[in-house]
């Protein structure tokens, strides 16, 4: 009884300590390692996290001239540290990645698509591990872009899903099975473009589109379930073409999209009852914030992260442009920084610390 107790005491201590700890206490012992090393475990220390990080993918330019090649590194941020000036220090690490997007995160686990060679990997910067899964469906087109992907966590079959967009017929890979399959249920609406990165929330993939309707262009949402594997579209808050929808993503615990129109930036948030019966129609969407060009710079953005530590958003707006965290509240703005004034931010993601692809993949 003594050692049960024990042993619970353990995992209870261990459930809550960083990865990185968790990695050096493997060795202390053969019951350690085989309980870190456990499924049911990575599964609690993921649940009991709290240590959320921003990455930022920092690009500097060849010294040498223009032949020789770029170098990308990265560093992690916890959401109290980020580098507003260049006297916060963090520990430069290689990107193990060269012509890339991300596609998304979930559980610590990020989703990065190779443009160069069309490979998708699964990857863990927490504790540097990559698990590589090939694109066998359209091995020789790499004409797709990063928002033709999405990414997600299946808890009935306790699985990791990739949705690859593709026209006319629509793919997916488990990670478990690293094979593609067609999906039995496409989009009942042909869709003519995806306009945004995925948005994750509450088991399901959601996108923005474009939906051609006898040559009528209206925004939409698409959203796929990755447990039923089910597509559905939810009506945009202004799907009129004259709209541009191109961010979607999750506000104060609701699903938002941001649209743009004259030179301003519409944030318009879902209501939580609305999530929960998934209706369909354009009323469930009320107007949280609006933002003017000059608020934030203008421009095209990305993605949109909320920073739940200084409440704020955080915009990526895109290649070789600053990362603008507002305040939409008081449209108060700050930048993020470089390492160097050389190099420059040329990508972010948000995720949470944990042991997922533990024992798989490559070390990177």
């Amino acid at each position: 009884m003594s050692n049960d107790v024990c042993e619970e005491m353990f995992v209870e201590i261990f459930s809550r300590l960083p990865s990185k700890s968790l990695l050096r206490f493997r060795s202390l012992s053969k019951w350690s390692y085989a309980c870190i090393d456990s499924p049911d475990f990575i599964r609690l220390h993921a649940l009991r996290t709290q240590n959320k990080l921003l990455m930022l993918v920092h690009n500097t330019p060849p010294k040498n001239g223009r032949h020789q090649k770029k170098s990308n590194v990265y560093t992690l941020h916890s959401e109290d540290r980020l580098p507003y000036n260049r006297s916060i220090y963090k520990t430069r690490v290689p990107y193990p990645f060269n012509d890339c997007e991300i596609v998304g995160s979930c559980n610590g686990i990020l989703c990065v698509y190779e443009r160069r060679n069309g490979d998708i990997s699964l990857w863990n910067p927490s504790i540097r591990r990559k698990l590589t899964i090939r694109d066998h469906v359209h091995r020789y087109h790499h004409h797709h872009h990063r928002q033709e992907f999405g990414f997600g966590y299946d808890p009935i079959t306790d699985d990791y899903k990739i949705l690859k967009l593709s026209k006319p017929t629509p793919f997916l890979c488990t990670m478990k099975t690293h094979t593609w399959r067609k999906i039995a249920s496409p989009p009942i609406y042909p869709y003519y473009r995806v306009d945004s990165y995925q948005c994750l929330f509450n088991g399901a993939l959601y996108f923005a589109v474009t939906v051609d309707s006898d040559r009528c262009y209206d925004s939409y949402i698409l959203r796929f379930d990755l447990s039923s594997e089910v597509f559905t579209i939810l009506e945009s808050p202004q799907p009129s073409a004259s709209w541009q929808t191109g961010v979607v993503t999750v506000i104060d615990g609701c699903l938002a999209v941001i649209s743009g129109k004259d030179e301003v930036a519409w944030i318009w948030v879902r209501s939580k009852e609305e999530d929960q019966e998934c209706t369909s129609s354009s009323s469930s969407w009320y107007v949280a914030f609006v933002l003017k060009a000059s608020d934030y710079g203008g421009g095209d953005t990305r993605r949109v992260f909320q920073l739940t530590a200084i409440d704020g958003l955080l915009l990526d707006r895109g290649f070789n442009s600053n990362i603008v965290i507002i305040d939409p509240e008081t449209h108060v703005k700050s930048r993020l920084v470089g390492l160097s004034y050389s190099s420059y931010i040329d990508g972010v993601s948000m995720f949470t610390e944990s042991l997922g692809l533990l024992g798989m993949g490559t070390s990177c």
